[in-house]
């Protein structure tokens, strides 16, 4: 389920066909799943790591391969999920596009994603990956980050991940939003509930960075979840 979000479940909930069996798709797929079903999909998962594929013990169907090389097949799956994969691409508005075409007419895309547009997602797009991996392990403390394929990993983060980015992809797709939606990082919400005057010094500097960016920098919304849902082919 969406446990970031769980207004974007009930988004969900409304759009998508659930008396029937459904064929989901989820694109970097990790351990799969991040949707609540009353019953299990058929569900294909892809990834471009091997090993990421080998610990997956949930989908029933395993395609190694590389989405932004990879041709996915039309009007195939009732769901697709890009959960945390967009911004580690070089061009994730082609990947989308795929997604759209891949749908059934009535279908459902979600995707969960930074938000350039936040502190955190500016520092991430303009630092290297080992700054990353030295911020998972010595402030997140997670000390396998960056070891044998697991987060993080090379991340671009391009400007069209925004909101408004990704609300003109829709449009261009004809896509309808159901549902977008914002939240804080569960890791940077942690370090301010544990630290007082961190949390302080962040709002502080929240407030001057919306007004020095005039409103474009969303110092709190670092993440977005995002409902998109194909128009049903006509009777």
């Amino acid at each position: 389920m969406f446990r970031d979000d769980p207004e974007v479940q009930v988004a969900f909930d409304t759009v998508v066909q659930r008396d029937r069996e459904l064929k989901m798709l989820e694109i970097g797929c990790g351990s799969a799943s991040h949707l609540d079903f009353p019953r299990k999909p058929y569900i294909v998962g892809l990834d471009v790591s091997e090993e990421q594929l080998k610990r997956n013990d949930v989908i029933d169907e395993k395609i190694h391969a590389d989405i932004e090389t990879y041709e996915l097949l039309a009007s195939e799956y009732d769901v697709v999920v890009c959960w945390w994969l967009l911004e580690h691409l070089s061009d994730p508005i082609s990947v989308l596009e795929k997604c759209e075409k891949s749908l059934k007419p009535g279908g459902v895309l979600v995707v969960a994603a930074p938000n350039v547009r936040s502190v955190k997602g500016l520092i991430t797009k303009f630092t290297p990956h080992w700054f990353h991996v030295w911020v998972y392990r010595y402030v997140f403390g997670v000390k396998d980050a960056g070891k044998n394929e697991t987060v993080p990993f090379k991340t671009y983060l391009r400007w069209n991940l925004s909101g408004s980015g990704l609300k003109h992809f829709a449009h261009n797709a004809g896509l309808d939003v159901v549902r977008l939606g914002f939240h804080e990082n569960y890791w940077q919400a942690k370090l301010r509930r544990e630290n007082v005057v961190l949390d302080v010094g962040w709002k502080i500097a929240g407030f001057f960075v919306r007004v020095v960016s005039l409103g474009f920098v969303e110092p709190d919304k670092t993440d977005l979840t995002l409902v998109l849902k194909k128009q049903a082919a006509p009777l």
